[in-house]
């Protein structure tokens, strides 16, 4: 399971900030799901770019199911984004309407929220590592360690 995590560990490394958009690193980010999803089995699906709902609530950037059942749904945004503004944004009150579990990241930080608060936060690196030696040695870290297993 940790080659998914090499993978997108290079792509963070390799990443230039000031040339990137929220949807530079969006592959890597729907590779290391997809992979999280089939380690889990229970038939998990990560869906990129569902429609939006027919309530006008949106369509955050994932929506995971299990089944036909709506576990959750994943909204991505640029590397550096202040991810406390946008916890207060119209934008994430009307996603968590939607369902009770979303994830709110910027490649590099991680928000859990459950049921409109947040549940859990997780930091992989800092955008100042992002595309420099030390993210670099990260990814190679994680690479070691995959090829050992």
């Amino acid at each position: 399971m940790t080659g998914p995590f090499a993978a997108y560990f290079r792509a963070i490394a390799r990443l230039d900030v000031a040339e990137a958009t929220e949807h530079t690193l969006r592959g890597a980010l729907e590779t290391i799901l997809s992979a999280l999803a089939a380690d889990a089995g229970a038939d998990l699906r990560v869906i990129h770019e569902p429609k939006r709902d027919a309530a006008g609530l949106g369509a955050p950037d994932f929506k995971i199911k299990q089944q036909e059942a709506i576990l959750g749904y994943v909204e991505n945004k640029k590397v550096g984004a202040d991810l406390d503004a946008v916890l207060e944004s119209d934008q994430i009150a009307k996603y968590t309407e939607l369902s009770g579990n979303l994830v709110l990241t910027d490649y590099l930080d991680w928000v859990w929220l459950q049921d409109g608060r947040v549940a859990k936060r997780e930091r992989l690196c800092s955008a100042g590592d992002v595309g420099r030696r030390q993210g670099r040695r990260v990814a190679r870290r994680v690479s070691v360690h995959a090829a050992a297993k």
